[in-house]
């Protein structure tokens, strides 16, 4: 995983929330899942143009880690879409079914509730 991507993403991060004072989720790329998440980072899992699952802290606090799978012949599976500014979008809702039971979308990085 590149640091540099890392940093930046923290840094624009870190400047929306000055501005705005919401948090937003944003994408890096990484072949292989990270062995330790960081908070308000979704990882696209899979060599480039090929990526197989997404992973990310649950936005309720629980600190659990979902997996989305983003393969088409899988299920449940979700489609995603990485925008300019690196936030990121899952297409259909996610909902957890055991632990915190959080249910939300995930639009342009911003988390909303069902």
């Amino acid at each position: 995983m590149n640091k540099i991507a890392i940093i930046y993403n923290q840094m624009i991060c870190s400047l929306f929330y000055l501005f705005t004072g919401k948090k937003r989720y944003f994408a890096i790329f990484a072949d292989d899942p990270p062995k330790h998440l960081k908070k308000w980072i979704v990882y696209i899992v899979g060599p480039e143009g090929h990526s197989w699952c997404a992973i990310f802290q649950c936005p309720c606090g629980c600190k659990e880690s979902i997996h989305l799978n983003l393969l088409p012949q899988g299920h449940p599976k979700w489609s995603h879409i990485v925008h300019r500014n690196s936030s990121v979008s899952f297409q259909p809702s996610i909902w957890r079914k055991k632990g915190c039971k959080s249910h939300f979308f995930l639009k342009r990085g911003m988390v909303k509730s069902c």
